[in-house]
């Protein structure tokens, strides 16, 4: 198609998803300004290329003018690439992310993290030093993860339970650690394995 103008390329396409964003981001962070106050919510995981991404949800509440109603929104801002682990490096991280897109912190009203000390540590976790900048952010820890880590606990309590995803955890080992056999599983079992995780 060389000489052709034409819409097909990757930069082309790369743009066209860029404007999209940047057009529901406005509308996202609009919404927010009509709601005024609003909690934030944080979490981090490494990808698939072991590179550390950090969520930003915004949680607000708007009413809606044709039913009269009150509804919560929950909105998810960025993935932010950020790989130090201490509560002032993620605070500063979080408040200077809330600066960029001009969303004032004296607005916040909650915070939500998962139950890691740097993040819901009352005195250098996150949410202690961002609650020392505004008093009123008050902290909210995740009840998914407790809910997930007191499932973990109870289930350590049982024998038969340990035993259980031992074995299961060894024939993933055991499988993903070749092609051929993870082939082979794949052709005699319709499911598939996967490895044991310490909070899910």
């Amino acid at each position: 198609m060389q000489g052709q103008a034409h819409y097909l390329s990757w930069q082309s396409q790369n743009e066209f998803i860029e404007l999209c964003a940047k057009k529901v981001l406005s509308s996202i962070l609009d919404e927010r300004q009509q709601a005024i106050y609003y909690s934030i919510i944080v979490d981090s995981t490494p990808d698939v290329a072991h590179l550390e991404q950090n969520v930003l949800i915004l949680r607000f509440l708007t009413k809606d003018d044709h039913s009269d109603m009150f509804e919560i929104h929950e909105r998810f801002i960025e993935f932010i690439m950020f790989h130090k682990k201490t509560g002032e490096d993620i605070g500063d991280m979080v408040l200077s992310r809330l600066d960029h897109y001009k969303i004032p912190f004296s607005d916040c009203r909650g915070q939500g993290y998962d139950n890691g000390s740097n993040m819901s540590g009352k005195v250098k976790g996150v949410q202690a030093r961002l609650h020392k900048k505004n008093n009123l952010a008050e902290f909210s820890p995740c009840g998914a993860h407790t809910l997930n880590l007191t499932g973990v606990h109870a289930a350590a309590l049982c024998p038969e339970t340990v035993t259980f995803f031992g074995c299961v955890q060894r024939l993933y080992v055991f499988f993903s650690g070749s092609p051929a056999r993870w082939k082979i599983l794949k052709e005699e079992i319709p499911s598939s394995l996967h490895s044991q995780s310490d909070t899910r």
